[in-house]
């Protein structure tokens, strides 16, 4: 009879985004339907989910930019090196893994992660065991050795050719770590198994979707609600933003094929799910807008004749499990694993990658052959129900779970419980700014946290007498500011007894979407000491006696010295973005304010402000064909003319760029003080 477990700790780069994301907190939460004690790390907490935490990446900012300059691929990350410390680690009896890679996992973390606990480490595509690349494509120097790498540019990008080190310190590392690997796709194991990782068990276990959720709902109702016309064809696809500029999920060909078929064809609908992006003149293509819940992709699935899928390169994708599940056939390539998920000429069409002819060719046999679609709509559910069904999955992990952890026992003491650490007192100071606290959204949502202890007061910054209240820590929050229900008690549970606790916040469109990435507090070293940037103060928990020795400095927004913070990316608060940027705006609200960039970023950051709160005189760009345009009303100029202007602060509009373009500014002669950045302090 087999010894119950009760324990098990899913590691990820984060829980919501993604491919890996979605297949381990699909397991973590089945699981705990199953009465197990499963619960996930993350290094990037997206949810308001009790059951994930995040943990201190503790990135070694000393040494940063040479890790990266030199190509030493999340090098930077010491917080992994402790995960054995972790409570949730501790309390654990098997260890998955899931995604390593993603920029919070220190390569050489997985030896001291093996050799406490049970691992099973599911790969979700093939940088495990290449140098830097998420999928090589063409290329097999993954079974040599690597070096000489042809792109150093595709995911997971490097800026130097660090992949034969890479690949060695790989191999080094698997030397000194037990564990079993899974690959969800036949396509993969076998790369595996021709891999680094030959020598460690592999095992096949594919992945799985919730076939009640993700099932055939009534198309015309469906299409009613989603505003999807009830005429023609419609296919489905995944263009990525719109812009079809992903080169591994085939943008290029969707992009191609919908060009081809407008000549052949006008009884067809192209739907991009996921995407915010205007539709342009096409009027044979809409977008959906980013889709946060599994219902309403199962929604829109059931709105679909077809789904597209011609990916250059993937491993178990979901999206094709999913749609299969919803009764849609799939035409496709017969690249990676997708050839073991779609049936060719059952349950869809696979035609050789890159044949764009051979796609059309299979789209317009399926246009005009409602009976045929039928029929494959028909064998693509069943097939679905009687291989993608999440409970075989989740069957087969926990016989594995068991039969690790019952060999890795076996004449072995594993290590004890975690040591217990009290819950902080907290002290919230909110500050209502004359807003009745009967009608604040902030107020509430203090009044509705689920962190057991804290006190809440009503004061600011720069008066409330700390001394007088019984707290290790204080966070202060103004009316506009929402912090989210139970994310302080995952911050508070990794916390001992750390100077600052910096976490991401979300700014919010006006339609309550988030505008891009999540904000967070931004460090810096100068002289070898730890800075934290002048940040906005609520996007900081401090310890008390901290704030009490450098209260005017925050009230500030000077640079903080530090010698042990907590760095969690994880959102505890949320504002709208007007009440965000007048917030970074605060100590520049009567001065010349300039934006840097006049593209998408600036265009949706003035749609979702009222421009007349700021003194916006200008935006700055590269593009000399825009000199003396205006964007929203706001005159443009070129960056050459920067001198010529009168420039009290300039805000930083790109979410991908923001920390290039800092360096950019400051070469260029402008202070650091007079840069504001949105995502990064």
């Amino acid at each position: 009879m087999r010894r119950p477990l009760q324990n098990i700790l899913h590691i990820n780069t984060n829980d919501l985004k993604g491919g890996a994301a979605k297949v381990a907190l699909r397991l973590c939460e089945g699981q705990r339907d199953l009465k197990y004690h499963s619960n996930m790390l993350v290094g990037y907490k997206e949810s308001e989910l009790d059951h994930v935490y995040p943990f201190d990446l503790d990135m070694d900012r000393l040494n940063v930019h040479r890790f990266r300059e030199n190509g030493l691929l999340d090098y930077e990350y010491r917080g992994s090196m402790n995960l054995p410390n972790n409570r949730l680690f501790q309390h654990s009896e098997v260890i998955h893994l899931h995604n390593l890679h993603g920029g919070y996992f220190h390569p050489y973390s997985l030896a001291k992660v093996s050799s406490a606990k049970p691992i099973v480490w599911t790969l979700h595509d093939m940088h495990a065991f290449t140098g830097h690349c998420a999928y090589s494509f063409d290329c097999d120097r993954w079974k040599t050795g690597c070096g000489h790498c042809p792109d150093l540019d595709t995911y997971a990008r490097i800026r130097h050719d660090s992949t034969s080190q890479l690949w060695k310190d790989k191999q080094e590392i698997y030397a000194q770590t037990e564990m079993t690997i899974i690959t969800p796709s036949l396509w993969l194991k076998k790369k595996a198994e021709q891999s680094v990782l030959k020598d460690h068990p592999i095992e096949l276990i594919y992945n799985g979707i919730d076939i009640d959720t993700f099932k055939p709902l009534n198309r015309e109702a469906m299409r009613g609600k989603w505003g999807i016309p009830k005429n023609k064809v419609t296919i489905g696809c995944v263009a990525n933003g719109g812009s079809f500029a992903d080169p591994r999920k085939g943008g290029y060909y969707i992009k191609q094929v919908l060009e081809i078929l407008n000549q052949r064809s006008q009884n067809f609908l192209f739907v991009n799910i996921g995407s915010n992006n205007e539709a342009g003149e096409d009027q044979n293509f809409i977008n959906t807008g980013y889709i946060d819940h599994e219902e309403d992709l199962a929604e829109i699935y059931s709105t679909l004749d077809i789904f597209l899928f011609p990916s250059k390169a993937d491993n178990c994708p979901l999206v094709v499990m999913e749609a299969l599940s919803c009764g849609v056939p799939v035409v496709t390539f017969n690249t990676g694993g997708i050839p073991e998920l779609v049936a060719h000429g059952k349950t869809g069409f696979i035609g050789n990658a890159g044949d764009i002819e051979a796609l059309v060719c299979h789209l317009m046999q399926l246009i005009t052959d409602s009976e045929l679609r039928k029929m494959f709509s028909i064998q693509a559910r069943e097939v679905a129900c009687q291989r993608f069904d999440h409970s075989k999955t989740l069957r087969l992990y926990e016989d594995l779970y068991h039969q690790l952890y019952e060999n890795r026992s076996k004449g072995k003491t594993l290590p004890a419980n975690a040591v217990e650490y009290p819950l902080p007192k907290v002290l919230i100071a909110y500050d209502p700014k004359g807003q009745n606290i009967g009608d604040s959204s902030t107020y509430q949502s203090i009044e509705n946290l689920t962190y057991p202890n804290y006190k809440c007061v009503m004061g600011n910054m720069h008066n409330i007498d700390l001394n007088a209240e019984d707290a290790e820590l204080v966070y202060f929050i103004e009316e506009g500011w929402n912090l989210e229900q139970n994310s302080l008690q995952m911050l508070l549970y990794n916390y001992k007894g750390e100077e600052v606790i910096t976490f991401d916040m979300k700014a919010l469109r006006k339609d309550g979407d988030i505008f891009y990435s999540p904000i967070s507090a931004g460090y810096f070293i100068e002289h070898e000491q730890s800075l934290l940037r002048g940040t906005h103060p609520f996007l900081v928990l401090y310890q008390k006696k901290y704030f009490i020795k450098h209260r005017h400095q925050i009230i500030k927004r000077m640079d903080l010295p530090i010698n042990r913070s907590l760095d969690l990316r994880a959102n505890l608060l949320s504002a709208d973005l007007q009440t965000y940027i007048l917030g970074v705006l605060r100590l520049h609200a009567q001065h010349a304010v300039y934006i840097y960039g006049a593209g998408k970023h600036t265009t949706d950051l003035i749609e979702n402000i009222d421009i007349s709160k700021f003194n916006i005189c200008g935006i700055l760009d590269r593009n000399k064909e825009l000199d003396n345009k205006h964007l929203g009303g706001i005159p443009i100029y070129h960056i050459n003319r920067i001198h010529e202007l009168s420039i009290d602060c300039i805000l930083i509009s790109s979410a991908s760029y923001e920390e290039q373009i800092a360096d950019q500014l400051e070469f260029s002669g402008i202070s650091r003080e007079k840069i504001i950045r949105i995502y990064n302090g």
